[in-house]
C-alpha cells in the first residue's frame, strides 16, 4: 500500500514457503532394560505427519505408534542382545529420523524340558538329551556311575556300571548368570539271572527217596548271587531253599506210596522236578526264570511188607 497524502493505492500478491524442515524428535539416548521389562518410551516427534512414524531395529515385542511416536510393549523372555534403533517419521516430502541403541540384558533363567523317570539296565549305553532353551552350559549331580552330562549340549551319556538301586538326577542349565534346575529319578536294575542245575543226587531209604537237588545261582558274568530264593516244585509240593554263596540246596524225600497194602515193588519210579528262581523282595528286576530237569529214574529193589504213609513229608536244608 502506498499513499500521496490524499490518495493511496494497494496491490495483493501470494508468497508461498515450501514445508522444507524436516520433522525431529527427542532421542532418548542409549536405553538399558533386561528381558521381560515392560516399556512405555515418548520420542515427542515435531512436525510429523500423523501415521508416518516408523521403527526399525526395535527388540522382539516392541511397536511404535505410528501417529504418537510412543515405543511400548514387553521386552521378550529370550531377547537379549544389543539393537541398534532407527525411527523415522515424514512432513509432506521431507523425512526425519534419530538413531540410537537398546541394550537388553540377558536376564531370564534358560527352560529346562524334565525327561521324567529313566530306567536302565546295568552296562547298558546310555544317550539322554536333556531338552533346553537358551542355555549356555550344563551340569548334573546324583547321575549313576559311569554316566556324565556333555556341558555344552546337554547329552547324558556312558554305559552304567554295576551299581543298581534308584539315584536322584540334578540337571542344572546357566543363561549368563540365571540358572534353572530339573530333578528326576533314574533306576538302575540289576542284571537278569540265571540259574543252572549243576548236580542231582539219587539216593533212597527203605521205601523213601531221597534226593539233594542243588541249584547254582549265578549271573549272566558267571558271578555267584548271594540273595533270594529258589524254590523246586515235586509233584506239586513246594520247597523253598534260599540262596547262600551262590548255592541253594534242598533235600527232598518223597515216599514212594501212600496207601495202607502190602507193597511188592520191582518197578521204576520217575517224578519231574521244576526249579524256580523267585524274587519276593524285589532284588533282580528280572522276574522269575523257570527250568525243568528231566525225570529221574530209581530202580528199587524187591520189597514184601507192609507200611502205612501219610501225606507227602518235605524236609529242606541249606548247604
Amino acid at each position: 500500500t502506498a499513499s500521496n497524502g490524499a490518495l493511496s493505492s494497494s496491490t495483493t500478491f501470494t508468497w508461498n514457503v515450501a514445508d522444507t524442515t524436516p520433522p525431529s524428535f527427542t532421542n532418548p539416548g542409549t536405553r538399558n532394560n533386561n528381558e521381560g521389562d515392560q516399556v512405555n518410551l515418548a520420542l515427542n516427534p515435531v512436525d510429523a505427519d500423523a501415521g508416518s512414524i516408523t521403527a526399525t531395529g526395535l527388540p522382539p515385542g516392541l511397536s511404535i505408534d505410528p501417529t504418537t511416536g510412543v515405543i511400548s510393549g514387553v521386552i521378550g523372555l529370550r531377547a537379549a542382545g544389543t539393537y541398534s534403533v532407527v525411527v523415522n517419521a515424514t512432513d509432506g516430502t521431507v523425512t526425519g529420523s534419530t538413531r540410537f541403541t537398546w541394550n537388553v540384558a540377558d536376564t531370564t533363567p534358560p527352560a529346562l524340558t524334565n525327561p521324567g523317570p529313566q530306567s536302565s539296565n546295568e552296562d547298558t549305553a546310555i544317550n539322554l538329551t536333556i531338552q533346553a532353551v537358551d542355555a549356555d552350559s550344563f551340569s548334573a549331580t546324583g547321575l549313576p556311575p559311569g554316566l556324565s552330562i556333555n556341558p555344552s549340549t546337554g547329552v547324558i551319556s556312558g554305559t552304567v556300571l554295576g551299581a543298581s538301586g534308584t539315584f536322584q538326577v540334578t540337571v542344572s542349565a546357566t543363561d549368563g548368570s540365571a540358572v534353572n534346575s530339573i530333578t528326576f529319578p533314574w533306576t538302575v536294575n540289576q542284571i537278569p539271572i540265571a540259574i543252572a542245575i549243576t548236580n542231582v543226587q539219587n539216593t533212597y531209604v527203605g521205601l523213601y527217596q531221597v534226593e539233594t537237588v542243588t541249584a547254582q545261582v549265578t549271573d549272566p558274568l558267571g558271578i555267584p548271587v548271594n540273595e533270594g530264593i529258589v524254590t523246586f516244585l515235586v509233584n506239586g509240593e513246594t520247597v523253598l531253599a534260599p540262596v547262600s554263596n551262590g548255592f541253594a540246596t534242598a533235600i527232598i524225600v518223597t515216599p514212594l506210596l501212600s496207601m495202607n497194602t502190602t507193597i511188592l515193588l520191582n518197578d521204576f519210579f520217575p517224578h519231574a522236578l521244576d526249579a524256580v528262581f523267585s524274587d519276593p523282595a524285589g532284588i533282580f528286576s528280572s522276574g522269575s526264570t523257570s527250568i525243568s530237569e528231566a525225570a529221574m529214574f530209581l530202580d528199587f529193589l524187591l520189597y514184601l511188607q507192609t507200611v502205612q504213609f501219610s501225606s507227602l513229608a518235605l524236609q529242606l536244608a541249606q548247604s
